[in-house]
């Protein structure tokens, strides 16, 4: 019994301890952030929440007033154990305001960064149930910070709770920033003058919130203002979007007093001014003449691609040189950069020469001076000459080979090493550098094999963009070269809400020089014409996750105009000489960068957007099938980088652009795999001896048809008569037409007959397969009233509708660069691909029906020999063929050519069967009919009643053939069937 009443007592003991230490006494601190409760339990219900927080006081607050809200349940019976709740900015998500208590069963939690330590309000017993409704006051800060959120979660008993439940409230505020504007005031300009520039402080503005913007004025400081009266007005807005304005006006005056004549020091090179009634005489120092001794060329200083040239006061006839020399790292150290000859004489006065400038490095080896450059320590008082020099020697582009590439990549990484000193200019310098490295010839780059080098320019420019932005210089730059353009912004969060886009709008084929006007950063990206650019990025919203609330945003963005500098050992090892493949980076490659911030493994619900028009990277007798989003991966080939493909893909491709979604940040391009010419070669050999040979093939059977009244008057031959017109059409316009791309105008209209020859095609195709399916199909009721006058106007017309549409919405859909044809895009895919798609599958439909139909209409016919089985089997094969040449079957092979992994085999199928349909039709609809092959031989005898004697014979042949020879094939002639058309 003691055993007993031992164990009972340690197990009461336990319980009383395990009550006490698990008593809870409100939330933890680590809730301050996720609102999450830290104990263990079930993850958040999938229901909805029975809790809801009501604003009892209204929607809106004041600075300084209170909120009183209500919690409350549905149904009201429900109860609670734990609350914890904030009031937060929409903008940035810190906590602002203090909670008033309501009772003993409240407290306050003291969260980071909560400066009075009551921003937060929590239970103080969690073991306790709580009834509802709970009424809290909220005191707002005396200074309005915008749209807030209540946000609350709420534990009903130990294991099951709702978090992050929000309520919304709007700041109350319609009271304008006070903006305060500069006094007016005047300024004075000689009589004669037509104004002058002017300048002032800029207005003072206040606001209730403590923030305001400026949004616009009508002037800026040092703008140049005529004589008279100029209004000047400043226009500002707070948060909330009141907005205010102010004005003050500013005056030019005319002096009305005589200025006295020397008073403006006319007389020039030391001369003296003596002073008339009404002029001035200048008394000349030696060596100059003139009416103001002008004899000279005054200093000047002119700013070039070597830097800023100043020239000394000359002399005419004489030349200067420069106060500024080559550098000491140049072949003609201490030489003057340039020289500038005065000219000019007593009548005409003196004037300079444009100057005449050193090229430093001439009678040197720039490799070698580059090489020399790269051994120089670079130090804080020598960077800003090393870069000079570095874009001098690099403007030699056409002599820089494998040593200078070395070089450079040397000389940036030992500028980056001394970043301490960063700023704009000498980031411009490298950013020039890295723009002439990439007019370095492409087979230069090639000789580099796997050197690293291309890659640490690209690290050495990024570096160095990062230590601006980042530690030493955070501003705006906008630096736009012939081949790289860099834009480096630091914006605020909000600024970010629905994301950032960067964008290149290159006018033709984008391989041309990238210019200032081309290049935008959108802050609306919506507004970025995708159809139009040649490159561009969208930095998502989603990034605002990995950056620390409040903060600015640093974001720089780089495109590079080629892709030399990424050299990429997966492209080299891809190549096939053997099977004439290689691939190879078809657009430009564009990056961004958060500074300081790694951006990976974002949701591709919000994923990084990119943009690319393909480029022209491929040679006349080369074609490009396929490509692939990649991004530049520098922790691949040992941290020098490569192409990669991971958390990449491709979203769709229009209008000749491919559109890239990707779950990260780095620089992106779009590769693409290019084919040698044997394919094309053969195809165009195929294609153009079948078309010849179907356009003699289509005559023969068209004039036959046409010749024989007696072959037209049925249906299924005048269906068959327009079919042959269609195919003729297309072969003709192919043959003569499709290489034809000059002059542009003609291109276009043999690029419209193609596609609409095309249609009318796969159109009669259609009326052709429908007439099948009511002769063999449904047989009763067969007739359609006006069948061929509803076939032609549908056949004819419906094509020319879609041609007539495309034409009005963007004519220059029709003509490429190599062919008169659709260029791919929505014209080609939804006005031709997706049209035939639809009749091919319809026709195949019929097909079957058709194929059914005629092999169960034999399965009562037996045979009484293996010679009528094998009859059977070829009569049954004989209808297939026939079919699928009218139903136009063949042109599934097109459809399957689209399947990149054998498209060249369905290629070659597609123009072999469809080059030759004309072919067919003349064989299976004239050779092989026994009426046509007699009519034939009637029309060459000789005597004038050939054509009587073949009509008398005819249609005995005919129908003799129709009970014998055609038993069990379809019935061409289809005596049963008039034309009601």
């Amino acid at each position: 019994m003691e055993y007993k009443d031992l164990i009972y007592s340690v197990l009461v003991l336990f319980l009383v301890l395990r009550s006490g230490t698990c008593r809870s006494t409100g939330a933890p601190s680590q809730a301050c952030s996720s609102l999450t409760p830290s104990h263990s339990g079930s993850s958040q219900p999938s229901s909805t929440s029975p809790y809801q927080l009501e604003l009892v006081s209204g929607n809106t607050y004041a600075a300084g007033g209170k909120v009183t809200v209500l919690l409350s349940a549905n149904p009201r019976t429900t109860t609670f154990k734990g609350v914890i709740m904030q009031a937060r900015q929409v903008l940035d998500g810190s906590v602002v305001g203090s909670w008033q208590l309501s009772g003993s069963d409240y407290q306050h939690l003291a969260c980071p960064g909560d400066t009075d330590g009551q921003g937060t309000i929590t239970h103080t017993d969690g073991q306790n149930v709580k009834a509802l409704p709970v009424r809290f006051t909220w005191n707002a800060p005396v200074r309005l910070v915008g749209d807030l959120e209540f946000q609350f979660s709420v534990v009903q008993d130990y294991v099951t709770y709702w978090t992050n439940m929000k309520s919304s409230i709007v700041s109350r505020d319609s009271t304008p920033p006070v903006v305060t504007c500069p006094a007016d005031f005047s300024s004075e300009v000689q009589i004669g003058s037509s104004g002058k520039q002017e300048s002032w402080a800029l207005p003072t503005v206040t606001d209730n919130s403590g923030s305001f913007f400026y949004v616009s004025s009508t002037h800026n400081p040092n703008d140049f203002f005529p004589v008279g009266e100029t209004t000047i007005m400043y226009t500002y807005r707070d948060a909330s979007n009141n907005i205010n304005t102010c004005s003050f006006t500013l005056t030019i005056v005319e002096v009305t007093s005589p200025t006295p004549p020397c008073l403006s020091n006319p007389c020039l090179n030391g001369a003296t001014c003596l002073t008339g009634t009404s002029s001035y005489v200048c008394s000349c120092t030696a060596g100059f003449t003139g009416t103001n001794c002008q004899s000279s060329c005054a200093q000047s200083s002119v700013v070039t691609s070597s830097g800023n040239l100043t020239f000394p006061q000359t002399r005419s006839g004489q030349t200067a040189q420069t106060a500024e020399n080559c550098s000491s790292y140049t072949f003609r150290a201490g030489m003057p950069l340039a020289t500038r000859e005065c000219v000019g004489d007593l009548l005409t006065g003196a004037e300079w020469l444009e100057p005449v400038i050193t090229d430093c490095s001439e009678g040197g080896d720039v490799n070698n001076l580059l090489d020399g450059l790269a051994n120089v320590e670079v130090t804080p008082e020598n960077v800003d000459e090393i870069v000079k020099e570095t874009v001098s020697l690099s403007l030699n582009y056409s002599s820089i080979d494998e040593i200078g590439i070395q070089a450079i990549a040397e000389i940036l990484n030992n500028i980056v090493m001394v970043k301490m000193n960063a700023s704009p200019e000498i980031a411009a310098g490298i950013i020039e550098v890295v723009s002439n490295v990439q007019e370095v010839d492409q087979e230069t780059f090639d000789n580099l094999g796997n050197d690293t080098s291309p890659s640490l320019i690209i690290q050495a420019l990024e570096t160095y963009i990062t230590a601006l932005q980042m530690n030493y210089y955070p501003a705006n730059i906008t630096e736009i070269q012939d081949n790289i353009a860099v834009m480096a912004v630091v914006i605020p969060q909000q600024s970010l809400q629905t994301g950032l886009g960067f964008a290149s709008i290159t006018p033709g084929s984008g391989m041309g020089s990238l210019k200032t006007e081309d290049i935008s950063i959108y802050y609306e990206p919506n507004s970025i014409p995708v159809a139009e650019v040649t490159s561009s990025i969208l930095v998502p919203a989603a990034v605002l996750d990995y950056i620390t609330p409040g903060e600015s945003v640093p974001i720089s963005f780089f495109l590079y105009q080629t892709s030399k500098l990424f050299r990429s050992p997966s492209l080299q090892e891809a190549e096939d000489p053997a099977k004439l493949f290689r691939r190879a980076v078809g657009s430009h490659v564009i990056a961004a960068t958060v500074e300081g911030v790694n951006i990976e493994n974002l949701s591709m619900d919000q994923p990084v957007v990119s943009a690319f028009l393909h480029l022209n990277v491929s040679d006349p007798d080369e074609m490009i099938n396929g490509s692939q989003c990649v991004f530049w991966d520098f922790s691949l080939n040992v941290g020098f980088g490569d192409w990669s493909s991971e958390g990449c893909s491709k979203a769709l491709v229009n209008n000749s652009r491919t559109v890239c979604h990707c779950n990260h940040l780095t620089s992106f391009a779009v590769i693409v795999d290019i084919y040698g010419n044997q394919e094309n070669v053969v195809l165009s050999i195929i294609s153009k001896i079948g078309c010849a040979v179907s356009v003699v093939a289509l005559i023969i059977t068209i004039i036959t048809y046409l010749y024989i009244k007696k072959l037209r008057t049925k249906r299924p031959r005048q269906i068959l008569i327009c079919f042959s017109f269609s195919l003729l059409g297309l072969y003709l316009v192919f043959l003569t037409g499709i290489e034809a791309t000059k002059p542009a105008v003609g291109c276009t209209i043999v690029a419209v007959l193609i596609h609409f020859f095309t249609l009318a095609s796969v159109a009669w195709m259609a009326v052709e397969a429908t007439n099948m399916y009511l002769l063999f199909v449904k047989v009763l009721n067969a007739n359609v009233s006006h069948f061929m006058l509803i076939a032609s106007v549908t056949a004819w017309g419906l094509p020319l509708l879609v041609v007539v549409i495309i034409l009005a919405v963007d004519h220059t859909n029709y003509g490429t660069a190599d062919y008169c044809f659709l260029k791919p895009g929505n014209a080609f895919y939804f006005g031709q691909i997706l049209i035939i798609g639809f009749v091919l599958l319809f026709n195949f439909i019929i097909f079957t029906l058709v194929m059914r139909r005629l092999t169960c209409a034999r399965k009562g016919i037996s045979s009484t020999s293996d010679r009528g089985n094998r009859e059977e089997t070829l009569r049954r094969l004989q209808n297939a063929v026939i079919i699928s040449v009218l139903l136009g079957l063949t042109w599934v092979f097109g459809l399957l050519s689209l399947i990149e992994t054998a498209n060249f085999v369905f290629q070659i199928l597609f123009c072999i069967f469809n080059s030759l349909q004309g072919l067919m039709i003349f064989i299976l609809f004239c050779l092989r009919q026994q009426e046509i092959r007699k009519a034939w031989v009637a029309f060459f005898k000789c005597g004038d009643d050939r054509q009587a004697k073949y009509s008398n014979k005819a249609g005995a042949t005919s129908r003799g053939s129709t009970d014998t020879k055609t038993k069990g094939t379809i019935p061409l002639t289809n005596q049963s069937t008039n034309s009601t058309g």
